[in-house]
Formats: C-alpha cells, sequence, structure tokens
C-alpha cells in the first residue's frame, strides 16, 4: 500500500481528522500491536513499536481511516471499541488521546494517520494477511510490519501477498535474505509471530 501518512502533531489536526469522521456510523475492522515502518508524505519514514488501527469509515475522504500511535506511554484500556477519536499535546509534548467521547485514555510520542480506500472485506484482514505488507526498494524502508525482531537488531517482515507470500530477514547491516512461503505456512507464521492484544 503506497499511501503516505501524516502526524498528528497538533490539537487542531487530530481534531481535524475526528471532524472527517461520522463515527456514529463507523467501525473499528482491526487493531494490532506491533513493530512497524510507516513511509510520510514528506518522503522519510519512522519506525517503533505501536498500535495500529483500521477504522471503516462513513462520511470520509476515503473508505477507512488508519491510526498508527507510536511509543505509547501509558496503555491502551481494552478490548478496545471506537466511538470517537480525540486528541491533544499535552504539556509534556506528548499526544493525549481517546476512542470515547470525554475520555482521554492514554499517551504516545508520535501519531500518524491516513485516509485509504480498500475494500470492506480486505480491511478486516489487513493486520493479519501478508497482503499488507506490499513490497517496496530498501531494507525495511516499505510499508509493513516487523512481526519480529532478530538478535542483531535486523527484521522480520512478510511481503507480497495470499499467492506469492515472501518471508524477508533483514539484519542490522542491512543485508537481506528471502525465502518464498505457501500461503498456509505464511499465515501459521503470522499468527505465530503477531501479538494479539485481546488475549
Amino acid at each position: 500500500m503506497d499511501i503516505p501518512w501524516k502526524k498528528i502533531d497538533s490539537t487542531e489536526i487530530a481534531q481535524k481528522v475526528s471532524e472527517q469522521v461520522c463515527w456514529e456510523d463507523s467501525d473499528l475492522s482491526y487493531y494490532i500491536f506491533c513493530d512497524t515502518c510507516i513511509n510520510l508524505e514528506d518522503g522519510s519514514s519512522v519506525s517503533g513499536i505501536g498500535l495500529r488501527l483500521i477504522i471503516s469509515c462513513c462520511s470520509a475522504p476515503c473508505s477507512h481511516l488508519e491510526i498508527c500511535l507510536l511509543d505509547i506511554t501509558e496503555p491502551v484500556s481494552l478490548p478496545l471499541s471506537v466511538s470517537h477519536f480525540n486528541g491533544y499535546i499535552d504539556d509534556g509534548l506528548q499526544f493525549r488521546f481517546a476512542f470515547h467521547y470525554n475520555s482521554f485514555d492514554s499517551r504516545c510520542r508520535r501519531a500518524f494517520y491516513r485516509f485509504i480506500d480498500i475494500d470492506h472485506s480486505e480491511s478486516y484482514r489487513l493486520y493479519s494477511s501478508p497482503s499488507v505488507l506490499s513490497a517496496a526498494e530498501g531494507p525495511i524502508s516499505r510499508e509493513g510490519y516487523a512481526e519480529s525482531q532478530t538478535l542483531d537488531g535486523g527484521h522480520i517482515i512478510l511481503t507480497g501477498d495470499d499467492n506469492n507470500p515472501v518471508l524477508s530477514i533483514t539484519n542490522s547491516n542491512g543485508q537481506e535474505c528471502e525465502v518464498k512461503l505457501d500461503f498456509a505456512s505464511a499465515k501459521c507464521l503470522v499468527e505465530s509471530l503477531h501479538y494479539k492484544a485481546n488475549k
């Protein structure tokens, strides 16, 4: 998926994002805690461990809103449900956010969003299927999820689609090797590596 992310680095931006969605008619499709790398609209990329959500939107610029909250410093209440999105930059320059009216549940150091158009059925498997991990150039300078880390600080990533999943292992020096998998093996690997937030 080649759609760049935008920073939520002010209270005004958080309000603008929230105002573009009719929350009463929107649903949380899926969420995942993961080590992730995202590409920003200025051409740079950021990575870290955090929470990603995909929300099926009504009356928004696209069919779905995706939110990425990195470096969470105050735990998110689980089980997670979304009836609203609100946030502001606090005195400590952290982003304080909530998914319910009149409630601020958590804080993180960095927040991002993007509106994307995807099929409704695709949104439900976005974070559990290798199809989200579209290949790009360069080690981990791709849109994707580092399902795990190697001992030398590298990353393990699944790329490709349902028919041609590929396991990529990148070490801290940028050296990369790839192994082609069948879909059953890829699915098993994803399920074993993902941290399921609702367990």
